[in-house]
């Protein structure tokens, strides 16, 4: 997927609190230097597995957001809203790896929800997830949005048709990109004019899907600003 699609993750990190303050007084703490423009998304993960209660089943993992660096594709997201809706948050990757229950009570190794989002602007978190599919996850982002003034349903509408066109026109890239290194290879070993001919074609024809990426991509992104500026 190309990197315009991509969830650009950066990494939170959270201490033990013997304590045992709210999930949201921890939420609060951890977040507060961050940039109060834009509402926060937490989604915690565990590379640790924790064994069933019974003696039957497989192992399973307590908290389910080992892969969120993937988040589309692990919810199957085919229409985008979700990549859409991280342009307007600060997405975090929790690792609770090394927090055990005995040092954290409310978030740890053994327990959390699966997805945090908060308007750090309103001072407001929304209903932690617990778990959930494309559909849970978007919903629980919209709500933030909407608070903050920002149409997220009417944004993913209209750019639907452009983020289609551009995820069908990158994999027309990546294909052509494979064949076009094969014409290079072949050129490169015995250059020919034939060889010339099809290297040429392949270079034109790749310049031209390019430019109708770069053409969706400037839709995608004048109607970011357009909903942007609706913000009141």
């Amino acid at each position: 997927m190309s990197s315009y699609l991509g969830i650009s993750w950066k990494k939170l990190a959270f201490a033990g609190n013997p304590a045992k303050e709210k999930l949201n007084i921890q939420v609060e703490k951890v977040i507060s230097p961050l940039s109060k423009n834009k509402p926060v998304l937490l989604f915690f993960g565990t590379n640790k597995i924790t064994p069933p209660r019974s003696k039957k089943g497989k192992p399973k993992t307590t908290t389910q957001a080992i892969k969120s660096a993937k988040l589309g594709e692990a919810f199957d997201d085919k229409t985008f809203r979700i990549h859409l809706a991280m342009k307007f948050f600060q997405c975090y990757e929790v690792d609770l790896t090394n927090i055990l229950m005995k040092e954290s009570p409310i978030i740890c190794h053994e327990k959390a929800p699966m997805l945090v989002a908060y308007d750090n602007l309103n001072k407001k978190m929304a209903k932690p997830l617990k778990s959930g599919n494309s559909s849970s996850v978007f919903a629980v982002m919209a709500t933030v949005l909407k608070k903050g003034n920002i149409d997220i349903m009417g944004l993913c509408k209209e750019a639907s048709p452009h983020l289609q066109q551009f995820y069908s026109n990158e994999r027309k890239i990546y294909k052509h990109n494979e064949k076009y290194a094969e014409f290079r290879e072949a050129y490169n070993k015995k250059p020919s004019k034939s060889k010339k001919t099809k290297l040429d074609k392949g270079a034109t024809i790749l310049t031209e899907l390019k430019a109708i990426s770069t053409k969706a991509k400037s839709e995608i992104d004048k109607l970011i600003v357009k909903y942007k500026a609706k913000i009141v």
